[in-house]
């Protein structure tokens, strides 16, 4: 039993000891690193650093940091809360739940959101690059599939929904 334990204990430092290094961010996120990134992720990007419109796969999407609140929100607009049915509304909720995965629909001002917001300094150059592009994927999605990615969680509404 106690050469088990040892075993496994074993394992465990040599599994922590094959972490990639190419994973592991040393740095706190900040607006010069995003800005970086979506020089590199995008087709256009305007503005300045903690405010930016970046165009990616066809999609208007706004950036916004707060670093003095550690914050950071990634948005794309995508149609106005108007034109929303009530059968549309169930559909985005239950897609938040089991396909939006870490981008999220949202409604603010009069307008449908593709969005994700997450603390800025833990942020880390792969999980961005991601967020962007789920947000754009979700912003694609609207009507069809409603997912950010090819991932899905089940869910009692998804075949339904799905089908729309």
């Amino acid at each position: 039993m106690k050469l088990v334990i040892q075993l496994k204990y074993l394992l465990g430092l040599i599994g922590l000891m094959i972490i990639d290094p190419m994973q592991c961010q040393t740095t706190e996120m900040t607006n010069e690193i995003i800005h970086q990134l979506l020089l590199g992720n995008s087709a256009e990007v305007k503005g300045q650093l903690g405010q930016w419109e970046a165009y990616v796969a066809n999609q208007t999407v706004f950036v916004i940091t707060a670093e003095n609140f550690n914050r950071m929100r990634i948005i794309s607009q995508i149609t106005e809360d108007k034109e929303l049915s009530a059968e549309d509304m169930k559909v985005l909720l239950e897609a938040n739940f089991d396909r939006a995965l870490d981008s999220k629909y949202s409604i603010y001002n009069g307008y449908l959101w593709s969005t994700f917001t997450h603390p800025l300094k833990e942020l880390t150059d792969a999980q961005f690059v991601d967020a962007l592009q789920q947000v754009v994927t979700l912003a694609n999605n609207f009507g069809t599939t409603y997912r950010s990615t090819d991932l899905m969680f089940g869910g009692s509404g998804q075949q339904e929904s799905d089908q729309k």
